[in-house]
């Protein structure tokens, strides 16, 4: 099942692919962007958002997954936060050197489908260390 979503206004959609062996979610993401990098770029951003905020369904081995972050309003209302965040996503995804299919040349760029790999453990630690969410297990 896919998930339309859009980061910075880019287009995308994220589909669950399976988990990987050190339990991180492995998503397959089609985006764009004016150039391959930025597209793989987008496509890790937007990985991280899907799981900070919005979870995933069921399927290809994976489980359904609700989102790390439950307040969805703490997006805008921290968002120099998530900005330095998602210029570091690289700390917390890593995108495949494959393309899933290859790359289409569109008039504004390329429109791009990869894997992305999100350590939501990494992930989930920062927003513990920083206060925005609380450790598994407290009230």
């Amino acid at each position: 099942m896919l998930s339309a979503i859009a980061h910075a206004q880019t287009p995308s959609t994220v589909e669950c692919a399976g988990m990987s062996a050190d339990g991180g979610y492995m998503l397959k993401v089609a985006t764009t962007g004016s150039t391959l990098d930025i597209a793989k770029k987008n496509a890790q951003k937007t990985a991280v958002e899907t799981v900070l905020f919005q979870g995933f369904a069921a399927g290809r081995g994976c489980i359904a997954q609700k989102p790390i972050i439950a307040e969805a309003t703490l997006r805008h209302e921290r968002s120099a936060y998530f900005d330095e965040l998602y210029a570091s996503v690289s700390e917390y995804s890593e995108a495949a050197t494959q393309w899933i299919s290859t790359p289409v040349r569109t008039k504004s760029g390329f429109k791009v489908e990869v894997l992305v790999t999100v350590h939501k453990d990494k992930l989930r630690k920062r927003l513990e260390k920083d206060g925005l969410i609380k450790a598994l297990g407290e009230e």
